[in-house]
């Protein structure tokens, strides 16, 4: 398998954590870590983005989604919960197909009623969980 950033990160890549969790692998799922902040240069390839299965950016004091997030059209699971998320994006509606679950608690868009109705309405059939 080969590196995609010099970083670590391998091809077959299906989850991906930022922050500071431990590093795993098991025979279904290769699980990297890259720390937050991540290294100077990291970029991400955009084949390794429309493979991912799952992301998971908890912890992470992010304001607002990364842009690339709307590429990930095989996501099944999303962890943003507790971080300073105020709104999510219309195009988070491309991944309505795929997202089976997304951790949104512990964020401002949790207690703001109107902000949950409408990623309910752009995420129908996905568990919008509070962690």
């Amino acid at each position: 398998m080969s590196d995609i950033c010099g970083c670590g990160i391998v091809i077959g890549l299906q989850t991906l954590k930022a922050g500071s969790v431990k590093q795993s692998e098991t025979p279904q799922t290769m699980t990297r870590t890259i720390p937050s902040p991540a290294p100077k240069g990291f970029k991400m390839k955009e084949e390794i983005l429309k493979k991912l299965k799952e992301l998971w950016l908890h912890n992470n004091q992010l304001n607002k989604l990364p842009n690339w997030i709307d590429n990930l059209t095989n996501l099944e699971n999303l962890s943003i919960d507790n971080n300073q998320i105020k709104s999510l994006p219309e195009s988070i509606k491309k991944l309505a197909s795929t997202l089976k679950k997304l951790y949104l608690g512990d964020n401002p868009v949790w207690n703001n009623q109107k902000e949950m109705k409408k990623i309910k309405s752009w995420l129908p059939n996905t568990k919008i969980l509070e962690d």
